[in-house]
C-alpha cells in the first residue's frame, strides 16, 4: 500500500497497471483482502491510484462575520440591540 501511495504523482499507465496487479490478488488470493483490510489508511492509497490527478484549487478563504460574542455587555449581539 506504500507502493500505491508513492505512486499518487505518477503517469497513468503505471498507475492502471498497479491498480490491475492488486485487483488481481484481491481475487485471485483469499487472504489478501483481509491483509489489506488491517493496513491503515488503505482506502487513501487505492483511491489515489483511481485518480488521474489531484485538484490543486487555490481558494481564497472566505471571511465571516464573528457570530460569538464574549464582552460582559450582553444587550449588544449582532448589531442588534435587545
Amino acid at each position: 500500500m506504500v507502493l500505491a501511495l508513492v505512486l499518487s504523482e505518477a503517469e497513468l499507465e503505471l498507475k492502471l497497471e498497479v491498480a490491475t496487479k492488486l485487483l488481481t490478488a484481491l481475487f485471485m488470493k483469499p487472504c489478501v483482502p483481509a491483509i489489506i483490510a488491517k493496513l491503515t489508511a488503505w482506502q487513501d492509497s487505492v483511491a489515489r491510484l483511481l485518480i488521474k490527478r489531484p485538484i490543486n484549487v487555490d481558494i481564497a478563504p472566505v471571511k465571516l462575520p464573528d457570530l460569538m460574542c464574549f464582552e460582559e455587555d450582553s444587550s449588544v449581539q449582532y448589531g442588534k440591540t435587545f
